[in-house]
C-alpha cells in the first residue's frame, strides 16, 4: 500500500511537470509568432520598389534633338536579362531585379518596341522632332514580365530646335520695338495713367487748350464792351 501511494504521487508530479512544460512551450511559440508578424510589415516596407524619372522633368522644354533619359530605382537592381549570347536564353527571375522598358511617343507599348535599359547608365534618344512628347518607363523582370504590383512612370515634356528659339526671340524683340513706349510707364504708372500724361503732352491737345482759353477770353472781353 505504501509503494502504491508513492507511485500515485510520483505520477501526479510527473503529470504536473508535463503540463507546466507544455504551457511554457506554447507561450514561447505564441510570443515568437507574434514577433514574426510584427516584423514582417517592416521588412516588406523596406523592400518596396520605387521608380523615378530623374530627367527629363515633367513639363520641361529641351532645346535640341537629343533627349537624355535618366531613371533611378530603389530596392531594384538593373541588370542584363540575357544569360548568354543567345537572346532567347534568359536569366532566371530574381526578386527585386530586372531591367527597364522605355517608350518614347509609342501609342501601342509592347515588349518588342520597348527600348531595353539593362544598366544604370542614362539612355540617349537622338533625332527627336520638335514638339510635345510622352515618355513611359516600366520595370520588368528578366523574362520581360511586369512586376507585381506594376512599377510604371509617365511624364510629358517638349523639345524645340535652335531655329525655334531664334524665331521666338526675334518675334519678342520686334514686338518690344514696335510697341510704343508710354511716357511715365517706366515710373511704375498704370497704362491708363501713362496715357493721360501722354495726351496732356500732345502738341495738338496743348493748342486746343490754348485756343479755348483765347476764345473764352475774347467772348468775355466782348461782353464787357457791350455792357458799357
Amino acid at each position: 500500500m505504501f509503494f502504491t501511494t508513492r507511485y500515485i504521487y510520483a505520477y501526479r508530479l510527473i503529470f504536473l511537470i508535463t503540463i507546466l512544460l507544455g504551457s511554457s512551450t506554447g507561450i514561447a511559440y505564441a510570443q515568437n509568432a507574434n514577433d514574426a508578424s510584427t516584423e514582417a510589415p517592416d521588412q516588406k516596407e523596406q523592400k518596396e520598389i520605387v521608380l523615378q524619372i530623374i530627367s527629363p522633368k515633367e513639363g520641361e522644354v529641351i532645346t535640341g534633338d537629343e533627349v537624355l533619359v535618366k531613371i533611378q530605382t530603389t530596392n531594384f537592381a538593373i541588370m542584363a536579362f540575357q544569360s548568354g549570347e543567345d537572346p532567347k536564353q534568359l536569366k532566371p527571375v530574381q526578386p527585386n531585379a530586372g531591367h527597364a522598358h522605355i517608350w518614347l511617343d509609342q501609342k501601342d507599348m509592347t515588349n518588342e518596341n520597348a527600348l531595353k535599359n539593362t544598366t544604370p547608365d542614362p539612355t540617349l534618344f537622338q533625332n527627336i522632332q520638335s514638339g510635345d512628347h510622352t515618355l513611359v518607363v516600366e520595370l520588368v523582370d528578366s523574362h520581360h514580365e511586369v512586376l507585381n504590383p506594376p512599377k510604371k512612370s509617365t511624364i510629358l515634356f517638349k523639345t524645340r530646335s535652335a531655329a525655334d528659339v531664334t524665331a521666338e526671340e526675334t518675334a519678342l524683340a520686334l514686338k518690344n520695338v514696335n510697341q510704343p513706349k508710354l511716357e511715365g510707364a517706366d515710373q511704375g504708372l498704370t497704362a491708363k495713367e501713362a496715357n493721360k500724361i501722354q495726351d496732356a503732352n500732345n502738341p495738338l491737345v496743348l493748342w486746343a487748350i490754348l485756343g479755348g482759353v483765347i476764345l473764352i477770353g475774347g467772348l468775355g472781353f466782348m461782353i464787357y464792351r457791350l455792357r458799357k
